[in-house]
């Protein structure tokens, strides 16, 4: 029977790759993965949480008899169009105008006071649900929440018991007031129409919540009980209150059956989750990973809102819209190398459909051919964008100066046309979007006494303006090589291709010394900062590579810019882990995310400044963590480049390459063991791995040439696929025992 099951084992690794034999018994291992609660918290970076892409929801204890059903979109925005005051653009005011607003909550009252030390809850991955249950002095009230994946309703079921039978759920609604408008001067916010409140129709048993805004439209919470369940919406209009679609929709998912609805939803996250598979064995990092991945789903969705600053958990912070100097850009990141792009694609589908604002966020005389990203935004991304040089009309001078943001999300925007191969986005959308964005910088270089082209000042996120800024230049050469690469692939012939080459030859070198980069011309990096505004150059557009400028010279930058200790948070460890990645030390990377385990709370949603929500940090964390053991960019594939020490096992199935292609590997004891890679379509890359070369190869429709001991060249038809092995077989399963559940409040 051995002798049968190896035999068979090694056939299933020569077989195509969806053929590779996975043990992973999908609910025990996302069990042992949940967050779980002990205790109930009262604070938002506490909550168990759950959202479908649009709506979202968070429990939260809100007093002694109180539990609160939080309730957010990430639709619902202001859409204000007055931005000037005195002929200036006040500080954020497209975040005051435009950004999100708060909705409300389902209150559950209890008869009896509440015991939190006895009350528990649970996030169960696999079912996209929370459940808990509240212990009262008098009875108990057992409680479960989702939203249902496709069909945006939510439903919050109640069982009582005891002396908790007359606990009572109400919606309260919160005014439509912008988080943001404590910073408006005084008399600009006394001359503002404030929006209305809203106005409630129907009981706790049917009923709505309409809040109407001064700009038009409005939007709808209805909900409907039925049995011990409450089903509830948010529907969102610019021209109407969309009353009739808010309760058609509670009402078709109330008369509907609701094990079907219970069960659709959870098909669709069963799907959701095998997409593909990472396993390292570390129970704390592991599980924080899984929590990533359903946080990603809950977030956003192929058609739905951007995953702003908050998604759609929104809490009273500055920070109630979209931020584009780094928080889209960090958010999104995970979705492309785990094979998970499809639901990333609101990013492609925002920028096409705010292309129009984003040509408006530029002066009148640029808007020919530029376009640009503004700090923030709401979904419209129009805003008064920064630009070399200054802005005069911006109240702030540094959003006047910052206009590196719109080449940043064209790389996120690069990354999903590479792992899709989707021409489309290539094609029709990032070529001429980047095109308007390096075009915006292009209408700003001027040629100094040494012959060589410089940037006027502008504004290097998070830390100050100077001329010929890294932050700006990294984009624009990342740009220019991008187009040029990209006008090659579609034969375009484009009439700039001859400037963009000039523009290559002729730009400042990246300022710096023996260290580091600068911030800028005349500016070292010489205080403490969080944002790696001025290493962008090595991560994430790869410009600046071990290859080509040697790992000491990255190594060098890295370490002065930790070295200064006072202003690091979050991001600043999962950059550094990123960074380690491109190095290929794990033993650096599990430092750093070391480090980063003090900014992690219970339910791993993020904050900065004390309370303040941030979304981006530990999706990016999930991103980093990928990049320990696979990396793509530059025609070269990285497979486990820079592992852990303390991954004794490693595996991962159905990670994505730029070029499309699917890769499968495991390691133990940080040796590789088994690799399988496919090509959906023809093309050629490296394939880099620690001995790849002395593995044993079976290679289908491509041929292979030995680079290096680590390196190998495949030049791959489409449906092309290499097999290579130590001798183990192609087994998936998880790394470790089972999960400890380390999440949640113990």
């Amino acid at each position: 029977m051995k002798i049968l099951r190896a035999a068979f084992l090694i056939a299933a690794l020569l077989l195509p790759a969806t053929a590779l034999e996975e043990r992973i018994d999908w609910p025990a291992f996302l069990g042992g993965h949940d967050p779980v609660w002990n205790r109930m918290g009262k604070e938002w970076w506490e909550a168990p949480f759950v959202g479908n892409g649009e709506l979202g929801m968070m429990a939260r204890l809100a007093g002694e008899n109180a539990l609160s059903f939080q309730v957010g979109s990430n639709r619902v925005h202001d859409h204000r169009t007055d931005d000037l005051w005195q002929g200036k653009v006040p500080d954020a005011i497209e975040v005051q105008n435009r950004g999100r607003l708060p909705i409300g909550r389902f209150e559950l009252k209890t008869e009896g006071k509440i015991d939190p030390a006895k009350s528990t809850a649970r996030i169960d991955l696999w079912n996209a649900e929370a459940r808990g249950k509240l212990v009262t002095d008098r009875g108990e009230v057992a409680w479960r929440i989702f939203i249902h994946a496709t069909n945006g309703a939510g439903v919050i079921e109640l069982k009582r018991s005891g002396g908790e039978g007359g606990a009572t759920l109400d919606f309260v609604a919160e005014p439509a007031v912008s988080p943001r408008e404590k910073n408006l001067s005084a008399e600009f916010r006394n001359q503002r129409v404030p929006n209305p409140p809203a106005k409630y129709e129907g009981d706790r048993s049917k009923g709505r919540s309409g809040q109407s805004l001064a700009a038009g439209g409005g939007y709808v919470t209805a909900w409907e009980q039925k049995d011990n369940k409450l089903f509830w919406t948010v529907a969102y209009d610019t021209k109407e209150l969309p009353a009739a679609e808010a309760q058609g929709l509670v009402k078709e998912s109330a008369a509907a059956a609701f094990a079907t609805l219970e069960s659709s939803h959870r098909e669709w996250w069963h799907q959701w989750y095998p997409k593909s598979f990472f396993s390292f064995g570390d129970p704390y990092w592991e599980s924080f990973y899984w929590i990533q991945i359903y946080k990603m789903a809950s977030a956003t969705r192929a058609g739905g809102g951007l995953i702003d600053n908050s998604g759609p958990w929104l809490q009273p912070s500055g920070w109630a819209a979209t931020w584009w100097n780094l928080n889209v850009q960090l958010s999104y990141s995970t979705f492309y190398s785990s094979g998970r792009f499809t639901e990333a694609e609101s990013v492609p589908k925002h920028l096409a459909a705010g292309l129009d604002g984003m040509i408006r966020s530029v002066d009148e005389k640029y808007r020919a051919d530029s376009a640009a990203l503004c700090r923030n935004t709401g979904p419209d991304l129009f805003g008064w964008a920064g630009q070399p040089g200054g802005r005069p009309i911006r109240e702030r001078a540094d959003i006047g100066m910052e206009a590196g943001n719109l080449l940043w999300i064209c790389h996120n925007l690069y990354r999903h046309y590479r792992v899709s191969m989707d021409e489309r986005i290539g094609k029709e959308q990032l070529f001429p979007l980047l095109k308007r964005a390096v075009n915006y910088h292009r209408h700003f270089l001027t040629e100094g006494p040494d012959g060589l082209l410089h940037l006027p000042k502008t504004h290097s996120p998070e830390y100050g303006e100077a001329a010929d800024a890294n932050y700006d230049l990294a984009g624009l050469v990342w740009g220019c090589r991008t187009l040029l690469e990209m006008d090659g692939k579609f034969g375009a012939k484009d009439p700039l291709a001859p400037e963009w080459r000039r523009i290559l030859e002729k730009l400042v070198p990246f300022p710096k010394d023996e260290d580091s980069y600068f911030i800028g011309a005349g500016m070292p990096y010489a205080k403490s900062h969080r944002h790696w505004s001025h290493l962008l150059m090595i991560y994430p557009y790869g410009i600046v590579t071990p290859e080509s400028h040697g790992a000491e010279w990255i190594k060098s930058n890295l370490d002065h810019w930790h070295s200064k200790k006072g202003a690091l948070l979050g991001y600043s460890f999962t950059g550094g882990i990123a960074m380690s990645a491109i190095l290929g030390d794990g033993a650096r990377a599990q430092g750093f995310l070391d480090g980063f385990r003090k900014f992690v709370d219970a339910n791993t949603l993020y904050r900065e400044g004390g309370s303040a929500p941030v979304m981006e940090t530990p999706l990016h964390c999930a991103t980093a963590l990928q990049e320990m053991a696979f990396r793509s960019q530059n025609g070269i594939i990285h497979v486990f480049p820079a592992l852990s020490p303390k991954w004794e096992k490693t595996v991962f199935r159905g990670f994505t390459a730029e070029g499309g292609f699917e890769v499968n590997a495991a390691a133990g004891q940080g040796n590789v063991r088994w690799i399988v890679l496919t090509a959906p379509h023809a093309g050629e890359v490296v394939l880099a791995a620690k001995g790849i070369s002395a593995l044993k190869r079976d290679a289908k429709d491509m041929t292979v040439e030995v680079l290096s001991p680590d390196r190998l060249k495949l030049v791959c038809q489409a449906g092309g696929r290499i097999d290579l092995t130590d001798g183990s077989t192609g087994i998936v399963e998880p790394a470790g025992g089972k999960g400890t559940n380390p999440f949640g409040l113990k």
